[in-house]
């Protein structure tokens, strides 16, 4: 049962233009306790909703909000998770950063060791809506692409349309409420003039298995809802395109994909200029970073097949350069399902992979080892299942089994030069597959990374 509690008021209060609403899945846990003592510590002419969901099964976060959203009558609304905590002056200074330009205003975080966690999110430009956290101070309010729900102050009069898509529980929400806001023609802003502690992640386990595959379904339905509709696109194209600091941030990418590209069509003098330009440009980006450092990789071994070697030391230049930047692969984390026949069966995106476990490690986010000899690839487990059962080194196998001594020393050569080691022909290997160049190298499900 969710309860809505509202703050007692004297006759004078009752007209009140703030409402701040609280979300919490139990306000019995000691950081819901820490949020409203702090809350009530430091904020005066406001009116107090908590919706407390008593620890229920089916708590949806966006479900929660828009309780919120569509009964409230005052002018602003400050949502809040109950794991952020506030300090004086907080509230006057967001509603200073209020203009009739923008719709939202989120404060910076830092995190429980105080160090600085948030200044805004910007999107890394790839066909997942994959995004990170700005960590920089900006002199004043600044615009964000996207801003973090855990508090955020909301103007009724220009958002009051606004509802949170209650198909995302937890990961995108605010993804997906920021890009509404812009869509709508107004900005979303993140200001200095005020700090919160937030813990992040209080209410739930962040890596744990559950929360991955809640954390890539909703990935799919962000895709789904802006990326192949166009509607980020053009979110891009149009208000961002006129505002310095986000058209900067969608420039960058695009530069970054531009060199490239499979068939970059400029000299080797280019190239290393608008190399050496983007590795500036992404500096300040972990992200850009790690989208140049992959595309560099990929770039270089498209000009060794095409023996352009001045592009292959130039290449191997920006690498240096790049050494020690992690990879982060947006979109889908590959997960182990099972083993099968001396197969690794993994989920990856909408494909399902049947690795062969003596193939050892592999980058299953490149495309080409993806299909290297001996892999097998299905749209579901079921069919990949069969395929399996059914291929024709499966068969030698069961004949292995059945088979007099000679006989099993021809099949364990054929399936040895068909990528099967001697303790995968027995089918008691486990193994699974990673990408090389961060640090997702995994032997079993329990040390999956994402």
């Amino acid at each position: 049962m969710n309860d809505l509690v509202s703050s007692s008021k004297t006759p004078s209060e009752k007209f009140s233009t703030i409402t701040v609403a609280v979300v919490t899945a139990d306000l019995r846990h000691a950081h819901a306790q820490k949020c409203i003592e702090h809350l009530k510590r430091h904020t005066r002419d406001y009116d107090l909703w908590i919706l407390d969901n008593n620890n229920s099964a089916n708590f949806n976060h966006s479900r929660e909000i828009n309780k919120v959203l569509k009964s409230v009558t005052t002018d602003f609304v400050v949502l809040m998770d109950d794991d952020a905590f506030v300090e004086a002056d907080w509230l006057p200074n967001l509603l200073h950063a209020m203009d009739e330009k923008t719709g939202v205003v989120a404060p910076m975080h830092r995190d429980a060791g105080g160090a600085l966690s948030f200044s805004g999110v910007y999107l890394m430009g790839d066909d997942f809506g994959t995004h990170a956290h700005l960590v920089d101070v900006p002199a004043s309010p600044r615009v964000s692409q996207c801003v973090c729900s855990a508090l955020l102050l909301i103007d009724r009069r220009k958002c009051g349309g606004l509802c949170f898509n209650e198909e995302y529980n937890k990961y995108w929400m605010d993804i997906d409420y920021s890009l509404q806001v812009w869509e709508a023609g107004y900005q979303v802003v993140c200001t200095p003039d005020v700090t919160v502690t937030h813990i992040g992640g209080a209410t739930a386990i962040r890596d744990s298995k559950n929360a991955r595959r809640s954390w890539t379904a909703e990935m799919r339905i962000f895709v789904s809802n802006w990326v192949d509709t166009g509607r980020l696109a053009h979110v891009g194209a149009g208000i961002w395109s006129r505002l310095p600091v986000l058209d900067a941030l969608c420039d960058v990418p695009r530069r970054i994909r531009r060199i490239t590209e499979a068939h970059v069509d400029m000299t080797a003098t280019e190239f290393e200029r608008e190399l050496q330009l983007c590795l500036e440009l992404s500096s300040p980006f972990p992200l850009f970073r790690s989208l140049l450092k992959t595309g560099i990789i990929q770039q270089q071994s498209h000009f060794r097949k095409r023996n352009e070697t001045f592009k292959v030391a130039i290449c191997e230049r920006a690498k240096q350069q790049l050494e020690g930047t992690i990879v982060v692969h947006g979109g889908p984390s590959p997960e182990l399902l099972e083993t099968r026949q001396g197969y690794s069966l993994v989920a990856f995106g909408k494909e399902f992979l049947a690795i062969p476990l003596g193939l050892g490690w592999i980058d299953v986010y490149n495309p080409e080892t993806r299909h290297l000899p001996g892999m097998l690839v299905a749209d579901s487990l079921p069919a990949l299942q069969l395929l399996i059962d059914a291929h024709p080194i499966n068969r030698l196998r069961r004949l292995l089994w059945a088979a007099d001594r000679r006989s099993r020393v021809i099949a364990k050569a054929c399936l040895k030069a068909a990528g099967f080691g001697l303790s995968e022909i027995a089918g008691s290997s486990t193994n699974l597959c990673s990408h090389s160049d961060s640090c997702q190298q995994v032997r079993s499900e329990s040390e999956l990374r994402f």
